[in-house]
């Protein structure tokens, strides 16, 4: 089986990895501001419009029952341990680019809360996925839905990151690593534009390379964009 990510034993068996999950964390690299996460949602905004605008272009209603379907599927590759032919470590992967692109979905600014349970991370997920499929079949019943949502997905954030941590995974390759597995599966899009605001100009220091000269942080909102190509 192949990690994608970590560096994790590949002779571990799922059972232990899974049990492993509410090891101590380890305080170096593990703590992740919210600057950070915001920077991953982003980051997933920019993947799900080239990669996977066909979701993006559902009703958002229809896009959270997608995303809560995904969610079901992890759960489910959990429960079947090694008898699963996809690593834990690459179910990890694939539900945080889901729960990334479900608060965007949600409008929900995540963070991370670190060990708010005990129970392995498939009890974790599984819980949290069932919560935010109930969010799912609401909407159909026309009854509240979207703390029920919000909720559940930030409980899938919290439980993965603590995974992380426990396992010792380097969270940003992982995501790099798989966004970039998924981009190939798009052969036929050619290169995007996407736009930096004002905001993304001053998070990157980036002012003097503006299109506004001399700087002026007043001007950058309507003309300061930065054009990237191919993401």
């Amino acid at each position: 089986k192949k990690h994608i990510c970590g560096a994790s034993d590949k002779r571990i068996s799922t059972q232990r990895r899974l049990s492993e999950t509410n090891a101590p964390v380890v305080k170096v690299n593990m703590m992740y501001s919210q600057n950070k996460i915001l920077e991953w949602q982003r980051d997933q905004y920019d993947h799900d419009m080239r990669n996977h605008f066909d979701i993006l272009s559902l009703h958002k209603n229809d896009r959270l029952k997608h995303y809560a379907m995904h969610f079901a599927k992890y759960s489910g590759r959990l429960a079947r341990g090694d008898a699963e032919g996809k690593t834990v470590d690459r179910t990890f992967v694939d539900a945080l680019l889901v729960s990334l692109s479900a608060a965007n979905t949600l409008h929900q600014s995540l963070e991370y809360r670190p060990k708010r349970s005990n129970n392995s991370l498939f009890l974790r997920i599984a819980d949290a996925s069932g919560r935010f499929n109930d969010a799912g079949e609401k909407i159909d019943h026309l009854e509240p839905f979207l703390e029920i949502a919000r909720d559940g997905n930030q409980d899938i954030f919290d439980a993965l990151l603590d995974f992380a941590s426990a396992q010792h995974l380097d969270v940003e390759k992982c995501l790099q690593s798989r966004r970039s597995e998924l981009r190939q599966r798009q052969f036929f899009v050619g290169n995007i534009m996407a736009f930096w605001g004002k905001d993304r100009w001053l998070a990157q220091g980036l002012g003097e390379l503006a299109p506004v000269s001399p700087w002026d942080e007043g001007k950058v909102e309507a003309a300061g964009y930065r054009l990237s190509v191919g993401r």
